[in-house]
């Protein structure tokens, strides 16, 4: 037997989402639309990632001279990530409708580790908790360049787009 293992290969995405194809997904359109790549990594296992320009008005004031992408933003990256992989992958949002979207509906937890810069390539890697009547539960992490910056814990509700007024 030999001594060498290869390393545990990264999991290869079951569908890969552009920005293009989030936006089919999603109603985020500019700069709020955080996400820029989502993965369906398996059934209830999403990965994705965001990066924000220094040119934006909100890093542009937060905080001036250093600033620092708002932890706000991590959070709704996640959420869009997820809302947009739930949308594309899961059969309990497909049988709801298919036009389901996963809105923020609740903040559990989270908890920001370091700053993250603006132009730094932040990686989510999240799953699902649990999901229930309308709702899903989601948790994970955000990494840049493999040092964990925040872990997150959030809920979705899912509605549709007429009740959030965008039909």
């Amino acid at each position: 037997m030999s001594a060498l293992l290869a390393p545990a290969a990264a999991p290869l995405p079951l569908l890969e989402l552009d920005r293009s194809a989030i936006e089919q997904l999603i109603p985020h359109r500019g700069d709020a639309l955080f996400a820029h790549s989502a993965e369906v990594l398996g059934e209830g296992r999403f990965a994705g990632s965001a990066c924000w320009s220094a040119e934006l008005a909100a890093m542009q004031g937060h905080f001036p001279g250093r600033p620092i992408v708002p932890a706000v933003h991590l959070v709704e990256a996640a959420a869009q990530i997820a809302g947009a992989a739930l949308r594309a992958s899961e059969p309990q949002v497909q049988a709801a409708g298919g036009g389901q979207l996963g809105v923020l509906a609740m903040i559990q937890r989270c908890k920001f580790l370091r700053p993250v810069r603006p132009g730094q390539q932040v990686r989510f890697t999240l799953a699902v908790d649990r999901a229930a009547a309308g709702f899903v539960s989601v948790s994970g992490q955000a990494a840049v360049d493999g040092q964990r910056v925040a872990e997150l814990s959030f809920v979705l509700g899912l509605a549709g787009p007429a009740e959030l007024g965008l039909s």
